[in-house]
């Protein structure tokens, strides 16, 4: 199989009710190492949400079975649940009239529509930059200022694990500065990385904001 064929396979999986299911009641909390990481990444993005202040609304997307609802939620009280599987909006419990079954690289909302984009654990199963640029692309043009996301880094040793492993059809690290190159060609900047372990885990969570028009405007 080639590819793109492991990658329609693989997002195809979440659209599966007992996949959805999985990931609502064990998916982060079945093993020890599932519950640190969960917990690592929720300490990581309540801290990055804290910088950003007020939120009037945030996109989630995709938003899976609702893992970060309760910290966007304490965000912001419009919270926007995007995603591909209609089983994860259900199983998750995603409310009626803020949810879309929806792509997450063509979003059926309006530009501008939150202050922040927030996309977890997605990025890194696109396999070409045409696709992690159009991801990049719809964060930031439903975002009026921030894009709260993660990508795999790929300067570590668990990606150099994985690379010996030949998991990579379904798994696509990246360079940091090839990341950040894509994020600006987005016109979105850095404002914080914030890796699960340095040099050594995969996962990195970034905050990004939109970069000002020339002249201001």
């Amino acid at each position: 199989m080639d590819q793109a064929g492991e990658r329609v396979r693989d997002r195809g999986a979440y659209r599966e009710p007992g996949v959805a299911r999985h990931y609502r009641d064990q998916r982060w909390s079945g093993s020890r190492h599932a519950r640190r990481t969960d917990a690592r990444e929720r300490a990581i993005v309540a801290d990055l949400l804290e910088r950003c202040g007020a939120l009037a609304c945030v996109v989630d997307v995709p938003c899976g079975a609702g893992r970060f609802r309760d910290l966007l939620v304490t965000r912001s009280e419009c919270v926007i649940e995007c995603d591909a599987s209609l089983a994860m909006l259900v199983e998750g419990g995603a409310a009626r009239g803020r949810a879309a079954v929806a792509d997450a690289l063509a979003l059926p909302l309006q530009a501008g529509v939150a202050d922040l984009s927030f996309c977890f654990r997605l990025f890194h199963h696109l396999g070409t930059n045409a696709e992690r640029s159009q991801l990049l692309a719809e964060l930031a043009r439903t975002s009026r200022r921030f894009v709260l996301m993660s990508y795999f880094d790929a300067a570590t040793l668990e990606a150099w694990r994985h690379r010996l492993r030949r998991k990579m059809r379904v798994r696509h690290p990246l360079a940091r500065a090839a990341f950040e190159a894509l994020a600006a060609s987005a016109g979105l900047r850095v404002v914080a990385h914030r890796p699960l372990a340095r040099g050594i885990r995969e996962q990195v969570v970034v905050l990004l904001e939109k970069a000002p028009l020339r002249g201001g405007a």
